[in-house]
């Protein structure tokens, strides 16, 4: 396949899962495109694939239901991900009914802000890291667990409000994602927070009864389970 420019995975079979190092080093690939059928891509299925410019699929619902062990999108090559004949990029709407945004989904995008509906229960493990012009995240009220290293290293945001429905926020989720940006809760209660949860980000408790604090927990504080230096590297006001 070395010398194939485009891959559409629907010739092949109607398997579901783009198999660990299927098109491993295939040089001359420039496109793929993605039929909504696959739930799953493993690991360095695309490594390798040097000029690789192209990954296109119909639905970003599907999109968001990936399985990735391994983003292509993360390859040297940096591919734009283009739905429904549009590149991702700038204002993005996660479509209504998405339950779950898979693993690594958007990592790196040249976004700018993200609108999550209220049907997204769960954003698994990286799915915005490294996303550096990312500066607004729009949470409808429904999202309950924000997944470790979720917003890692989105150093551009400035305004984030979680929603009261949180529950859980995974290791390093907040990690260096904008040292002058809000994180801000809704009443949170019952809140879980992982290791280095809001390292390098300001954190505001906004809501009336609760004292606006970075560090530490707020005076009058909702039920927190807190883990290991959850605040350590962030300004205290």
């Amino acid at each position: 396949l070395s010398s194939q420019k485009n891959i559409n995975t629907e010739q092949k079979t109607a398997r579901t899962k783009i198999a660990t190092s299927a098109f491993y080093d295939c040089t001359g690939v420039t496109g793929v495109v993605i039929p909504e059928s696959v739930d799953e891509i493993g690991y360095n299925a695309f490594k390798d694939c040097s000029r690789l410019k192209e990954i296109k699929i119909d639905s970003l619902k599907a999109w968001c239901h990936i399985n990735f062990r391994e983003n292509p999108l993360m390859l040297n090559s940096k591919p734009s991900l283009i739905v429904n004949g549009d590149p991702i990029e700038n204002d993005l709407v996660i479509p209504d009914g998405v339950e779950m945004i898979g693993g690594s989904a958007f990592r790196g995008l040249p976004i700018t802000s993200v609108l999550i509906p209220s049907s997204v229960l769960t954003i698994s493990t990286r799915a915005f890291s490294d996303c550096s012009n990312l500066t607004n995240v729009i949470f409808e009220n429904g999202c309950r667990t924000i997944g470790d290293y979720a917003f890692y290293a989105c150093g551009s945001l400035n305004s984030v409000v979680l929603p009261e429905s949180l529950v859980s926020v995974g290791d390093y989720a907040f990690y260096y994602a904008g040292t002058v940006g809000d994180l801000t809760f809704n009443s949170p209660t019952d809140l879980t927070v992982g290791t280095f949860g809001f390292g390098g980000a300001t954190v505001t408790v906004g809501a009336a009864t609760f004292v606006v604090t970075i560090v530490g927990l707020p005076t009058v504080a909702p039920i927190w389970t807190v883990g290991r230096e959850t605040f350590i590297e962030t300004d205290e006001k």
